[in-house]
């Protein structure tokens, strides 16, 4: 069974329901977790959308940045969650991002306004922080 590392990438379907096969990149931002009080592994995902009007500036990928992006993205850290591991297997593996585009998805995720205090201190105690 594969578990995910930090950097992974995969494809997890996130459209509404009547488009089931629309997926988005998301990022691995921890390597599994063990956290107190609960039986599984845990890791620290945040997705990508397309760049819009109203957007979060914290992060913003181009093309080149990963071989799924077809247009400038940024990572959407309102959408960040914390998932099991193991769950993760079900889901199409991508390339991993470099460490220099994972050091900017990181930096953006600690100075976003957009992330939540609670996907904050997961990601600070899972990387020692």
């Amino acid at each position: 069974m594969f578990f995910p590392f930090r950097r992974a990438t995969f494809l997890i379907p996130s459209g509404p329901d009547e488009d089931l096969s629309r997926k988005h990149l998301f990022v691995v931002l921890t390597d599994p977790f063990a956290r107190e009080g609960k039986k599984s592994s845990e890791v620290l995902l945040v997705s990508f959308s397309s760049l819009r009007i109203h957007h979060d500036p914290s992060c913003i990928l181009k093309l080149g940045d990963h071989p799924f992006f077809r247009h400038e993205s940024f990572a959407d850290y309102s959408r960040a969650r914390i998932e099991e591991a193991a769950k993760l297997s079900h889901f199409q593996q991508r390339e991993p991002v470099t460490e220099e585009v994972f050091r900017r998805i990181c930096q953006g995720l600690e100075s976003s306004p957009h992330t939540a205090p609670k996907i904050l201190a997961f990601y600070k105690e899972a990387s020692g922080l």
